[in-house]
């Protein structure tokens, strides 16, 4: 059986000072039980449940965040000493022209678990667009999961939840009236698997979050999203993308001579796809010379993202497109899969990053060292060799390394 020895879920705090924060059990649509995040004072209480902390051991708010906001290197060993096989690089990007430029970029990790399954685990990296994309970034980094959970476990429970339901038929009606979204765009009949439905589900709910909650600015402002959902049971790997951040997985080669395939795990969602471009030129919007979409004033890079709900008219939709792969197939090599945002892909290769982080992985053995050697190197090339101060994007990066011991 495939094993991957992967982190705790860090709970984020609002900011680096955040109070304390706990778990608290509240129904969410009246849906089987799900876990919220509860404000204590300077105090926390221990955390019973082991994928959050270990029992007895006081949670520890704001660490992934301060990093998503701040730069850093994160590695999921310094959570647990004994789950060491992912870390994740954030290097704030710069802009000359807007010198109090925040940090976009963000990032999740967690682990979860249904009856009688080895534990789930999901790794995500969002990049924040338009002028408050900080704040969508931050409130889907930490609802996602939450609505990942929820839905997966209902795959399981087999629950029927009306008003979840009603919910999630109220916004593929608004997707396809709205949007002009065909079947196809919303994968109705290719996502025939219950977690790829799980997943398209827990994207449009957690869009639906941000939407309805007045303290979000998601209608002029929204994110990208790409994660990996791990089923280490049956050793598949789903990947479901938003926007243009990118997946890729890498099997090393035996003799250790560079990677011996890289695998997309992911697509940019840009009108350079037909169908993405057919639906948008079916709406309401406009594509300008350089391949934007635009409703009125706004306009973004893709077609597909989380929140930018103004930009629905224009064809532009919260919908993922999954892919999923076996990892079976990888038993008998080491593997590794990394996350990035378009502050590493837009001038980086994916033979690149797969090679930088397998050098790193071999020389070093450590998966923060990998994000951090590829987000290190992303940056070098955003700066060239330019004797003056220019712009630079958000870096966001995770390697997971891959056991099947």
């Amino acid at each position: 059986m495939w094993t991957f020895s992967l982190v705790q879920f860090v709970i984020h705090g609002l900011s680096a000072c955040s109070p304390c924060v706990a778990l608290q059990r509240m129904p969410l649509f009246a849906s089987p039980p799900v876990w919220h995040l509860r404000r204590y004072g300077s105090r926390s209480p221990p955390c019973t449940f082991s994928e959050f902390a270990r029992p007895g051991r006081p949670l520890q708010p704001g660490i992934a965040h301060k990093v998503a906001s701040t730069g850093g290197n994160y590695d999921m060993k310094d959570e647990d000493t004994t789950l060491e096989n992912i870390g994740a690089a954030c290097i704030p990007g710069s802009d000359p022209e807007r010198p109090g430029k925040v940090m976009q970029d963000s990032f999740f990790v967690f682990r979860f678990q249904v009856p009688t399954k080895t534990p789930y685990t999901c790794v995500g990296v969002l990049d924040g667009h338009g002028v408050k994309g900080h704040i969508v970034s931050g409130f889907l980094r930490d609802q996602l999961p939450i609505r990942i959970r929820q839905r997966v476990g209902a795959i399981f429970t087999k629950i029927h939840d009306a008003e979840t339901s009603q919910i999630l038929a109220q916004i593929d009606e608004e997707l396809c009236t709205l949007g002009n979204a065909s079947a196809d765009d919303l994968g109705v009949e290719g996502y025939k698997d219950p977690f790829c439905r799980a997943l398209v589900e827990s994207f449009h709910l957690a869009h639906f979050d941000a939407r309805k909650n007045k303290d979000i600015p998601a209608g002029r402002s929204g994110t990208t999203c790409v994660l990996a959902l791990i089923d280490n049971d049956s050793g598949r790997l789903y990947t479901a993308n938003v926007g243009d951040s990118s997946a890729v997985l890498i099997k090393s080669s035996a003799g250790g001579a560079g990677p011996a395939a890289v695998i997309s795990l992911s697509r940019a969602t840009k009108i350079t796809i037909p169908a993405e471009l057919n639906r948008i030129e079916r709406s309401e919007g406009r594509i300008d010379q350089s391949g934007n979409v635009f409703y009125g004033p706004v306009g973004i890079a893709m077609t597909r993202a989380l929140g930018d709900a103004v930009m629905l008219r224009a064809g532009v939709l919260p919908t993922p497109e999954i892919q999923v792969h076996t990892l079976t197939s990888h038993r008998n090599c080491a593997a590794f899969i990394v996350l990035g945002t378009d502050g590493v892909f837009d001038v980086l290769s994916s033979e690149e990053v797969a090679n930088i982080a397998e050098e790193s992985l071999q020389d070093m053995g450590c998966a923060k060292k990998a994000a951090a050697s590829v987000a290190e190197l992303a940056r070098t090339r955003w700066l060239g060799d330019l004797p003056i101060e220019t712009k630079v994007d958000d870096i966001t990066c995770t390697v997971i390394k891959i056991s099947n011991s």
